[in-house]
């Protein structure tokens, strides 16, 4: 088998394939949203300044962002679709789930930041981190894939 094969898989497949992938992803968002939710009640949510108190709060609102789009893929089929799989559902869940990426990398970049602020009191320092890695997952989850499936489609 040569190493840039491409198989193209049934479109029931397809969609079973989309549905793993909220399967797995689901989880850790899930728990970020707990961790999240769980941080306001701590005794140290009250020390933060309000502007990274907001700041969380907004992290919260991508996060739930997030998973009402990973989850919504599955709600469609069960509600739209149930004894089918078209297409067009293939399609949506998919574009769901990859919209669903974006708020989260920025949720976990800016609640990044407040705890960078937190343990190194560096406000520039915690900046460049948070952007560091708010760039890091773009390139990850989006940039690199992108760039993959445009040299398969240009090789095949």
């Amino acid at each position: 088998m040569k190493a840039n094969q491409i198989e193209t898989l049934p479109l029931k497949d397809r969609f079973k394939e989309t549905l793993e992938e909220a399967r797995v992803i689901l989880p850790g968002i899930q728990a970020l949203f707990g961790f999240q939710f769980v941080a306001v009640f701590n005794s140290g949510f009250a020390k933060l300044e309000p502007p990274d108190q907001r700041l969380h709060i907004g992290a919260l609102f991508l996060t739930a962002l997030s998973v009402i789009s990973s989850m919504a893929p599955a709600a469609l089929h069960r509600l739209a679709q149930p004894d089918q799989v078209s297409e067009r559902l293939v399609t949506i869940s998919s574009c769901l789930l990859t919209f669903g990426m974006a708020p989260l990398a920025i949720a976990i970049a800016l609640d990044f930041y407040i705890v960078s602020n937190v343990v190194l009191h560096d406000l520039g320092v915690s900046k460049l981190l948070a952007i560091a890695l708010g760039l890091l997952l773009i390139l990850t989850w989006f940039i690199f894939p992108w760039s993959v499936r445009r040299h398969l489609n240009e090789s095949s």
